[in-house]
């Protein structure tokens, strides 16, 4: 894993504090003014947080910020910290990734060999009631009042829902699936790799519906994508570490050929030679761009709106794996 620092700049009026932490890994924030590296706060190991190594965070519906790490999920209300690992119920305490649902049910995404939630600080488990074997719960969504995710499983992968009665329902069999995703307009796509087909997913009477809405062609094109993300009728594509993005129409028919359209370089924003993708983040209005140098803001047009060196508020040498921001619009880094 990559060990990154975790900063937070607080701007609440007479406040700006940045608060720095270890995290690694991804998730989603929107635009960023110019930071302020004036003042900093550190929080690690010993100082709030159960390890060195948080790897994302959310901020739930009434405010509060969930940090997953490999040692326990963290709940920090503004001052203090509350810690949750196996001593609380969770089936392994080392914790990628955490999902809000609309009934305020905190999701984790881990290696363990169960599916569970955290809500009023109580962690419930998922009764598992299938004949296989299955681990690594991973991509969990909600789609309707349903919770969807994609686990492993002995010859391949599978999909499954739970309904908000806890009750877990197995949707379909052992398929090369690659991922679940959720575009910006809420709407869910599931990408195959045996077809090379991106569909968009429908939940019909406890069955995934699948209409295919773009087919990757099958060479290099689809070898080199590891990143995949649907917005505004587009899907965008690219490779971790890679120096350029690949997007493409979504077709609203059966029967299709689909390929990328436009291809968008590091360069094309005034990158260096040497720069790369760490990771992306689509919003409603416009994306950001994560490199090993900057942090770029551009529009669906593809035209350049900001675009802040990091080296201008963290230490040199440090990458950036997570943006983020509150509901008290404080900036969030990691």
């Amino acid at each position: 894993y990559l060990h990154e620092e975790f900063y937070c700049f607080r701007q609440m009026h007479y406040i700006r504090i940045v608060i720095t932490l270890i995290l690694c890994l991804c998730a989603a924030p929107r635009s960023y003014a110019h930071p302020d590296s004036s003042a900093l706060l550190h929080f690690y190991l010993g100082k709030g947080l159960p390890a060195n190594n948080v790897y994302s965070f959310i901020t739930d519906k009434h405010g509060y910020q969930w940090f997953a790490t490999d040692n326990g999920v963290v709940k920090y209300n503004g001052s203090t910290f509350k810690v949750f690992n196996t001593n609380d119920g969770l089936p392994v305490s080392d914790v990628y990734h955490l999902f809000e649902d609309t009934m305020g049910r905190i999701w984790l995404h881990s290696f363990a060999s169960t599916v569970g939630y955290i809500r009023n600080d109580k962690y419930t488990s998922i009764k598992y009631n299938f004949s296989e074997k299955y681990t690594n719960p991973y991509d969990i969504h909600q789609v309707g009042d349903k919770i969807v995710f994609t686990y492993g499983i002995t010859n391949g992968v599978s999909t499954a829902m739970i309904t908000p009665e806890d009750k877990l329902i197995r949707l379909g069999s052992s398929i090369p699936l690659y991922a679940l995703y959720r575009s910006i307009k809420q709407e869910h796509y599931l990408h195959r790799l045996d077809n090379a087909v991106l569909y968009k997913v429908e939940l019909k009477k406890n069955r995934l519906n699948l209409k295919p809405v773009f087919r990757f062609s099958l060479s290099a094109e689809l070898l080199n994508i590891n990143k995949t993300f649907i917005a505004h009728d587009k899907i965008y594509c690219y490779q971790f570490k890679g120096t350029s993005i690949l997007i493409g129409a979504l077709v609203r028919k059966d029967t299709f050929i689909s390929k990328f359209e436009k291809k968008l370089s590091l360069t094309d924003l005034g990158g260096k030679a040497d720069e790369f993708i760490y990771l992306m983040f689509p919003y409603t209005d416009s994306m950001e761009i994560v490199t090993n140098n900057n942090i770029y803001r551009i529009n669906y047009n593809l035209e350049l709106l900001n675009k802040i060196p990091t080296s201008s508020f963290l230490p040199s040498n440090v990458q950036v794996s997570f943006l983020g921001k509150d509901i008290f619009n404080n900036q969030w880094f990691t």
